[in-house]
């Protein structure tokens, strides 16, 4: 990122395009009123995915640890 963008940035002229950016596709897709609600669900769907992903990697780590390990043959090469 160069000087002119961080500066941009720390000025707040592309944090406030980005913001007016969301509020006008909320303005063309008349949901602006439910936007608290569609937030909300936003954060649900996030938490149910993040604590899917905890089960999941729990049982992977449950599953490998009862795994037997396969036996392998060496052959030495001298």
């Amino acid at each position: 990122m160069g000087s002119k963008e961080w500066e941009m940035l720390t000025k707040g002229k592309l944090v406030g395009f980005a913001i007016g950016m969301a509020v006008f596709f909320l303005l063309l897709f008349p949901c602006l009123i439910y936007d608290t609600r569609i937030a909300e669900g936003v954060k649900i769907v996030g938490w149910i995915g993040i604590g899917a992903t905890c089960l999941w990697v729990s049982w992977r780590a449950f599953q490998d640890r009862h795994r037997v390990p396969e036996q392998r043959s060496f052959s030495p090469a001298f």
